[in-house]
C-alpha cells in the first residue's frame, strides 16, 4: 500500500503526464514550422500550399482553424473586417451571409475584398473580387443546404446586424428552445446568399525569424489562363 507521500507524487506525475501529452502537438507545431520555404520547392498552385497548411492547422485546432478575416470597404462605411467561416476553399472561395449584412451590402457596392488566414507564424492573404450571388443562385441553395440544422433555422429567423434589446434577444432564445425542429426546416430563405470570392493574388507568409528575415511569396492569377497562378516573387518580409 502506498504512503500518503507516494500517492501524492503519483498524482502529480499523472497530472504532469497529461499536461505534456496535451501540449506535445502544440510544441511540435511551434518548432516544426521553422523549416524555411524555398521557391524551388513550392507547388505551382497556391491552393495546394494553402490546403496543406490548412490541414495541419485543422489536425490541431479542428474547425476553428478554417476561420478567415474578410475585409471589405464602401464609401459610406469605410473599411470593415470580420471573421467568417467559409463553406468551401476552392476557386472561388464560398461563404454564406445575410443579404442585409454589412459585408453583403458593402460587397454589392464594391466587390474588391481581402481574406486573411492566420495560424501562428503563418499567414495567407487572398485579394480578389466577390460576387453576392442572391438567394435564388445555385451556390446559395447549396451553401444553405450544407448548414447544420440549427444554423439553417437561425438564418431564417435573424435579421443580422440590426439592433435588438435584451428582451427580444431572450425571446429568440426561448423560440429556439420551444420551436426548433431539425425535421421541419424550410428551403433557403430570401435573406440568405452565398458570397463567391475569386482570388487575384494569394500571398504566403511564414515568420519566426528573430531578425524578421522571414519567408513571403506572392502568387498572381495568370491573365492569359485564368485557371492557373504564377509564382511571381519572393518578397522581403
Amino acid at each position: 500500500m502506498l504512503s500518503r507521500r507516494e500517492a501524492e507524487l503519483c498524482a502529480v506525475g499523472c497530472v504532469c503526464g497529461a499536461v505534456i501529452t496535451a501540449l506535445a502537438p502544440r510544441v511540435r507545431h511551434l518548432f516544426s514550422r521553422r523549416v524555411a520555404l524555398k521557391r524551388r520547392e513550392l507547388p505551382s498552385s497556391p491552393h495546394e500550399l494553402f490546403q496543406r497548411w490548412l490541414r495541419e492547422a485543422e489536425a490541431r485546432d479542428g474547425v476553428r482553424a478554417r476561420a478567415l478575416v474578410l475585409a471589405t470597404s464602401a464609401p459610406d462605411d469605410g473599411a470593415t473586417a470580420r471573421y467568417v467561416l467559409p463553406h468551401s476553399f476552392g476557386d472561388p472561395i464560398i461563404l454564406g451571409t445575410n443579404i442585409r449584412s454589412q459585408k453583403a451590402r458593402q460587397l454589392l457596392v464594391d466587390g474588391r475584398c481581402e481574406l486573411v488566414w492566420r495560424d501562428g507564424d503563418r499567414q495567407v492573404r487572398i485579394r480578389g473580387t466577390a460576387i453576392v450571388a442572391g438567394a435564388a443562385d445555385a451556390r446559395s441553395l447549396q451553401t444553405f443546404a450544407n448548414l447544420a440544422p440549427p444554423r439553417r433555422w437561425g438564418v431564417e429567423l435573424l435579421d443580422q446586424g440590426r439592433p435588438i434589446d435584451d428582451e427580444a434577444h431572450d425571446a429568440l432564445l426561448r423560440r429556439y428552445e420551444t420551436e426548433f425542429n431539425p425535421n421541419n426546416l424550410t428551403a433557403c430563405p430570401d435573406n440568405f446568399t452565398a458570397v463567391a470570392v475569386t482570388p487575384a493574388t494569394i500571398e504566403f507568409f511564414q515568420g519566426g525569424h528573430p531578425a524578421y528575415i522571414n519567408d513571403r511569396f506572392l502568387y498572381v492569377r495568370d491573365q492569359a489562363d485564368p485557371t492557373t497562378f504564377n509564382l511571381l516573387a519572393r518578397l522581403q518580409a
